[in-house]
């Protein structure tokens, strides 16, 4: 989450978040990476913010919206 805030609005890669954020063993085609992007989701959805508050957009990467983009 740290990393997503720091920058967001930005389109970041699955592999740019998992270079920053595991070490560089990662296996980058896991399903753990999708597991805990999913579980963040669910996270941030029960602490009360709005669905697509981080969005996948299919081939670019995740992307954490900004305030204007959520929906209300």
């Amino acid at each position: 989450m740290e990393y997503l805030l720091t920058h967001k609005g930005r389109i970041l890669s699955a592999e740019e978040i998992i270079e920053h954020v595991w070490d560089s063993e990662a296996d980058l085609f896991s399903n753990a990476f999708k597991f805990q992007i999913h579980s963040l989701k669910k996270k941030l959805e029960q602490a009360g913010l709005p669905e697509g508050y981080i969005t996948n957009l299919r081939g670019q990467g995740y992307k954490l919206a900004e305030p204007e983009e959520l929906k209300k």
